[in-house]
């Protein structure tokens, strides 16, 4: 059987559980290896997209914006370092600074030996890299609840309700049998219900083709 149409909100490839779209640290390639077929071709041109995510658990700032993060495989104490022309400075002195708790997405993430012998993402351009301000599990829950299934019954744990549902009335995901059971689950569902709009950074793009280089600018 033929696999579903995507809806038409949903660009191909754009599924945060994509491991060739968004690789885990350890999935990423190497920076110089353009031998990696997942991501070039023969002639190093890139051959699709591709989105490094982590949640930020430390964020130091020396003579450049250095976090350590947390990627989708739980893998802890991964690196990402700008080397642009001002390291960094520039997300510092934002409106809203990159927190410990938010997720940071880097566009093109290669890894690469650092002086100190350690392994990271060295980021060399800054439109490459976007702070979001959600915890990395509340993004790839919303991200499943936007491709999974929906389910017919109330989401509340053991309730079974089918008639007469309710949306939420933000997300529009997720169906409850009464108020009383929407403000119960409020609390579990709020930061997947929060993250969702978030989503559209990715699903808004082809991450299958590459015709030009992408930013978050």
């Amino acid at each position: 059987m033929p696999p579903a149409a995507l809806p038409p909100t949903l660009g191909a490839g754009s599924d945060l559980q994509d491991r060739i779209s968004f690789p885990t640290f350890a999935d990423c390639p190497q920076l110089g290896d353009a031998a990696d077929a997942r991501y070039f071709h023969r002639a190093g041109a890139y051959r699709r997209h591709w989105c490094f995510l982590g949640e930020v658990t430390r964020v130091s700032t020396f003579s450049r914006l250095v976090l350590d993060v947390v990627d989708t495989a739980a893998r802890e104490g991964t690196r990402v370092a700008c080397y642009d022309d001002d390291g960094g400075r520039s997300f510092l002195t934002g409106a809203r600074p990159p927190r410990v708790g938010d997720t940071v997405a880097v566009l093109y993430a290669q890894t690469k030996a650092f002086l100190d012998g350690t392994i990271g993402i060295r980021v060399e351009d800054n439109r490459c890299i976007r702070f979001l301000p959600h915890r990395l599990l509340d993004l790839l829950a919303a991200n499943d609840a936007l491709w999974g299934p929906r389910p017919a019954i109330c989401c509340v744990p053991d309730c079974g309700e089918s008639e007469d549902l309710r949306r939420c009335s933000k997300c529009q995901l997720v169906r409850y049998c009464g108020a009383e059971h929407q403000s119960t689950d409020w609390a579990a569902h709020k930061g997947i219900c929060r993250a969702l709009p978030t989503l559209k950074i990715f699903t808004d793009r082809d991450w299958t083709t590459y015709n030009r280089r992408i930013t978050f600018q």
